[in-house]
């Protein structure tokens, strides 16, 4: 049996994670969540190389962000893809992104989050810049 790829999911509203968690679960990842930065560093800290992917949104109520959570994750497991998540999209945010990530903006559709991240762990070349995904696309 293949083991399932496990990701860790971050975000500061309760609902959505829910919902995500679920979303994920039912296209075969394992999932663990974090309602803020801190407990998603201390889980980054505790195995680093457990995780697959990070999914994190952006603002996250605190004095960090989503940025710094993937700098902390990638720091720890270099090749961790990452996706963020943000209701405030805005251009000149991607310049602050991990490289080899992508930015989903809220709301999107749950097979998108699924399938972004298959290919974001199935890649063989690394992302060359950082990619702003629109919803639905």
């Amino acid at each position: 049996m293949l083991k399932k790829p496990v990701v860790l999911l971050v975000d500061d509203e309760a609902i959505l994670v829910i919902g995500v968690e679920d979303a994920l679960i039912s296209a075969g990842f394992e999932v663990f969540s974090a309602l803020n930065a801190q407990a998603a560093m201390a889980e980054i800290d505790s195995d680093p190389e457990k995780f697959a992917c990070l999914v994190t949104d952006i603002r996250l109520g605190g004095d960090i962000d989503g940025w710094q959570v993937a700098r902390h994750a990638r720091s720890r497991h270099p090749r961790i893809a990452v996706v963020y998540m943000t209701g405030h999209a805005a251009p000149q945010w991607s310049s602050e992104g991990v490289k080899d990530s992508v930015l989903l903006a809220k709301p999107f559709p749950d097979s998108h989050l699924a399938a972004t991240l298959l290919q974001l762990m199935n890649q063989s070349e690394p992302l060359t810049a950082f990619q702003a995904v629109a919803s639905g696309q």
